[in-house]
């Protein structure tokens, strides 16, 4: 009898951790909101984020390279851009998103090299009064577009300095223009 409990107990637990695991692997989570001395707030998470500033919520992807390309070693891909869906313009205007790349340490990554081989952490986009969006400022090392049909944004580097597999999670930061 004691055995049959055993069993019973052990088929639970794997049941519970098989589910827990299946959980895990949907891959969504919720970003969480910090306030460190200031009224504005910084949003960090992975997968898909509310951003409160506007009240809206985007879910943000990686888009890899061909493997071995862009200085990634064979069967690597390189992290070529970044992708943004669900953002409501008109929610979001004058709102401010930086959006960064950590690895597994929480260190930030580079994502694309500038002029002079100077790595940058970091894509600022703006929404702006009038719901137009665009990067920050313009160089010929990152473009901005957008599908109507998909209602896309795709940030896409043109020289990108990390790899897909090095990126743990994305974070976002909104702020007020």
């Amino acid at each position: 009898m004691a055995l049959k409990a055993n069993r019973n107990k052990v088929l639970g637990v794997r049941k519970a951790v098989m589910i827990a695991f299946g959980f895990a692997s949907i891959g969504s989570v919720l970003a969480a909101n910090n306030t460190i001395a200031t009224s504005q707030i910084t949003e960090f998470g992975q997968g898909v984020y509310q951003i409160k500033a506007c009240d809206s919520w985007v879910k943000l992807d990686l888009i890899p390279g061909e493997t071995g390309t862009y200085g990634a070693p064979a069967g690597i891909s390189p992290l070529v851009g970044l992708s943004i869906s669900g953002l409501d313009t008109k929610a979001c205007a004058g709102t401010k998103l930086t959006f960064k790349a950590r690895d597994t340490k929480s260190a930030e990554l580079p994502l694309y090299a500038a002029s002079g081989s100077k790595d940058l952490n970091s894509i600022v986009l703006q929404v702006s009064s009038n719901s137009v969006v665009s990067l920050d400022s313009s160089d010929k090392y990152r473009s901005l577009s957008y599908s109507s049909s998909t209602g896309i944004y795709k940030v896409s580097f043109t020289n990108p300095s990390s790899t897909a597999a090095e990126v743990d999670r994305l974070t976002i930061e909104s702020t007020a223009i």
